[in-house]
């Protein structure tokens, strides 16, 4: 440059004349000045680690809870919809009556279910199958097979069930004997005292 064209300061930097049109020079040193980096790209980061932490919390939430739970097998279920109404009319045709109690007053508990067909009389030589579970954690489900108490009245099924919580319980009783089958579905409440 000449020195018609710039000027030096005292401390050694150079300021240009403005150029034509107003445009104000740029002033330059000898030395380099580091450039900061923009904040945008961190943020932009810190936004998208977020979101995978909020993702993350939300799927063991939907995973974790016990609470939560689809009916198992409820596609096959919705599918053979027509069969399973043949069933419970066939069941109703019956005339099998089925109370269940849960004694909870020791661990494991005692889980009866009582038959009486049409006439009152006991239903015996059943091969009986319960699920039974707390409405309140659904996802855990017991499947228990039941025998003909010995000491209990004729038409008296007994099997152990593991109840940790108190409460309205679900439980579902499928008996079958030679070609006949039934099916009941009963809510059980659980004492809090038990």
């Amino acid at each position: 440059m000449s020195a018609a064209m710039s000027a030096t300061t005292s401390a050694g930097v150079s300021v240009l004349p403005s150029a034509p049109g107003g445009v104000p020079a740029v002033a330059t040193t000898g030395t380099s000045v580091p450039r900061r980096l923009s904040k945008w790209p961190l943020l932009v980061v810190g936004l998208i680690a977020l979101n995978m932490v909020i993702v993350a919390i939300t799927v063991v939430k939907a995973t974790g809870d016990e609470s939560m739970a689809t009916e198992p097998g409820y596609y096959e279920k919705a599918m053979g919809f027509n069969a399973i109404a043949a069933e419970r009319d066939a069941s109703r045709a019956l005339g099998w009556h089925a109370r269940v109690e849960i004694d909870a007053s020791s661990q494991p508990a005692v889980l009866r279910v009582s038959m009486r067909d049409a006439t009152g009389n006991p239903v015996q030589g059943c091969d009986v199958q319960v699920e039974a579970f707390a409405n309140t954690r659904a996802s855990k489900r017991a499947r228990v097979k039941l025998v003909e108490g010995k000491s209990e009245p004729a038409g008296r099924y007994v099997g152990e069930l593991d109840v940790q919580r108190n409460g309205l319980w679900t439980v579902r009783v499928r008996a079958t004997r030679l070609e006949e089958t039934f099916v009941h579905e009963e809510e059980v409440l659980v004492p809090v005292g038990q």
